[in-house]
């Protein structure tokens, strides 16, 4: 008769206990990683750069510009640019909620300042001035969240890693960082 095998010479319990090991470094390992980049991610939306503003004061300046051209042109098509408007200020301070809100705002506000330049009323000459140089402001901040190279590479960072295999499986939350097109 076979004699009974204690639990720590059981080969097969012990490949299972091995897998199973495995599995949950892996599991957290990637949590870990995406985590860190998450981390610097938040941390560079925030504080500002050597050349740059920090992009979270970027926007919040960019979405007073907008706020201030809408004030002066009105709405676009089927009230787009106050939904847009709206959406950014609703998740500028969050770069994983943030999605294409900033670039929605951008074409809605050019359409507006186009039609607005178009104009030829009795005060077009001084809501004119007046957009251009709102409208020139939204232009230089955004060349400036363009160019903010600490943010966009740990944002490229973060979105690899969270898109990339095992953390693409694992990580609960999936939402990519949201970088300036």
């Amino acid at each position: 008769m076979k004699s009974k095998k204690s639990f720590w010479e059981n080969r097969t319990l012990a490949w299972v206990a091995f897998a199973l090991i495995v599995i949950l470094a892996i599991f957290l390992g990637a949590n870990r990683t995406v985590s860190s980049y998450r981390a610097g991610v938040e941390k560079s939306f925030r504080d500002a750069g050597k050349e740059y503003g920090s992009p979270a004061e970027d926007l919040k300046k960019y979405a007073d510009y907008a706020a201030r051209l809408y004030a002066i042109t009105g709405d676009t098509e089927g009230n787009a640019f106050s939904a847009a408007l709206s959406d950014l200020n609703r998740t500028r301070e969050d770069p994983f909620s943030l999605g294409d809100a900033a670039d929605r705002v951008y074409g809605e506000a050019a359409k507006a300042y186009q039609r607005l330049l178009a104009d030829e009323g009795d005060d077009a000459g001084k809501r004119n001035n007046n957009a251009i140089l709102l409208f020139a402001e939204m232009e230089s901040t955004r060349m400036r969240l363009r160019n903010n190279e600490a943010y966009h590479k740990s944002a490229l960072r973060y979105n690899g890693a969270v898109k990339a295999f095992p953390a693409s499986l694992l990580v609960p939350d999936r939402r990519t960082a949201w970088t300036f097109r």
